[in-house]
């Protein structure tokens, strides 16, 4: 009985929809997957991506097949997008020889790339305006990626600061960055990071404020960040209130140090000053395994850029990864790209600076 359902639910989706490689770009017919009949469907079951062992093989192939219907069409004038492998059709197909759940492979058919909304604060200010990219390309026929690599960091990689402040207490994370990011598929995927320069998980963990604030982490007494209903989630140095013990290194030895960070949700803002990123798109870089990305130091009150780091990754040739990328190991310049709070320390400069 499973098998013959399987049958023809995979010949009544792959018939109609399918993307396809023609020439090397990936195209589609742009017909969506018909949505099934879910009424039999526990929302807990779409809700945890068809695991629960309560489900029979019937409703778990429903399960799949609704979960499929719900990716759109891959569209070509937005190749960024969706993952190098994304198809709809193909996870369908996959993940229905699935007895539970969705194996790790087939996540590759259906990524795409994570929105990360950008916060500010005073929405009648005008948004920073980010340097234009360069007119004149450093790419050059006959270059390979290691080549190309190494004449975007020569252009344009570095960090350039305007402005430095002294005594800063906290900063504002403009534009919090996702975990689900994080795991192996998205890092393995030519295009669904936006920036896989900067990207790192102790930043975009989902404690970031134990990296500005916690010592021997972070240097400032609060950070904050935004919550989608237009609060703030405000974390400040509560030596006071410490809690049980934190495993750290300091200077290079394992301690454990008392935890003194605390929190709360508020209306209004704190900081006068903030950081925020952006991915940047050069002429043939994703097809070279490489992408760029810039982190922006800014005053919150006028949107003025104070510093701006550039840079670019590398995903080189990684044997044990499907796409042959990995950009957590990827080659960086500038090399310490991983440490977004060394260079915001550098023009927002902690009042706690050289103190523990």
């Amino acid at each position: 009985m499973k098998k013959l359902f399987l049958g023809l639910l995979l010949l009544a989706t792959l018939g109609i929809s399918a993307c396809v490689t023609a020439g090397g770009v990936q195209t589609s017919t742009e017909q969506e997957l018909p949505v099934p009949d879910i009424s039999n469907l526990k929302p807990k079951w779409i809700e945890g991506d068809c695991r629960s062992m309560a489900m029979t093989a019937e409703s778990h192939s429903t399960c799949i097949a609704y979960l499929a219907s719900q990716l759109p069409p891959f569209d070509p004038n937005k190749r960024e997008y969706f993952g190098e492998d994304y198809n709809p059709g193909k996870f369908l197909e996959c993940a229905l020889k699935q007895s539970q759940g969705i194996d790790g492979a087939c996540e590759r058919y259906r990524l795409r790339r994570i929105d990360n909304p950008e916060y500010w604060p005073y929405p009648d200010v005008p948004k920073p305006k980010w340097p234009e990219a360069p007119k004149e390309s450093v790419y050059k026929p006959g270059m390979n990626s290691k080549q190309y690599f190494e004449a975007l960091c020569k252009a344009e990689a570095g960090e350039f600061i305007y402005k430095t402040v002294e005594n800063v207490e906290g900063i504002y994370q403009v534009r919090p960055r996702s975990r689900l990011e994080y795991y192996d598929y998205p890092q393995q995927d030519r295009y669904v990071l936006e920036d896989p320069f900067s990207y790192t998980d102790v930043e975009a963990s989902s404690k970031p404020e134990d990296y500005f604030i916690q010592p021997a982490l972070g240097q400032y007494q609060f950070f904050e960040r935004p919550t989608p209903d237009g609060q703030y989630q405000y974390f400040w140095r509560d030596d006071q209130n410490s809690k049980g013990g934190y495993q750290t290194a300091i200077n290079g030895k394992p301690q454990t140090v008392p935890y003194v960070v605390s929190s709360k949700t508020s209306s209004s803002l704190s900081a006068y000053y903030g950081y925020v990123w952006r991915g940047v798109a050069r002429l043939y870089d994703r097809d070279n395994k490489i992408a760029g990305g810039e982190l922006a130091v800014i005053d919150l009150k006028t949107n003025e850029i104070l510093a701006i780091r550039r840079g670019f990754a590398r995903g080189g040739d990684v044997r044990n990864s499907p796409t042959g990328i990995y950009w957590h190991i990827a080659e960086r310049c500038p090399t310490d790209s991983k440490s977004v709070a060394k260079f915001i320390y550098k023009v927002l400069k902690p009042h706690t600076a050289g103190k523990e």
